[in-house]
């Protein structure tokens, strides 16, 4: 991540932040981007997917979850190996990682 424009200790007219991974390989998908803000909303408030966990575990019929996975108005269904569990556990380790201060993320420049 690069500023594109900075001034200290005076008004900033403009700063735009832009990435630049490299291009080719190095370039992230937009999966990829989608992930890692996902895993840093998580960081911030662990137990915010709470009830989207509530709502893909009531969704298993076996192993099998009829779930809108990517949130697009048309349910799909994806097989887990462990069934609702896999999500259970998921839930139950997000909360207990909410009392842990030391893994909380805290953006800033420092």
């Amino acid at each position: 991540m690069f500023a594109g424009g900075y001034t200290n200790n005076s008004d900033v007219s403009v700063c735009q932040p832009t990435q630049n991974f490299g291009t080719g390989i190095c370039e992230p998908t937009t999966e990829d981007i989608q992930f890692f803000n996902q895993v840093n909303a998580l960081r911030v408030a662990p137990t915010s997917s709470d009830a989207k966990i509530d709502a893909i575990v009531a969704a298993f019929s076996g192993n099998l979850a009829t779930y809108d996975w990517n949130s697009s108005g048309t349910p799909a269904e994806r097989g887990f190996l462990d069934g609702a569990s896999y999500w259970s556990g998921a839930k139950t380790y997000l909360t207990s990682a909410s009392a842990a201060s030391a893994l909380k993320w805290r953006g800033g420049l420092y």
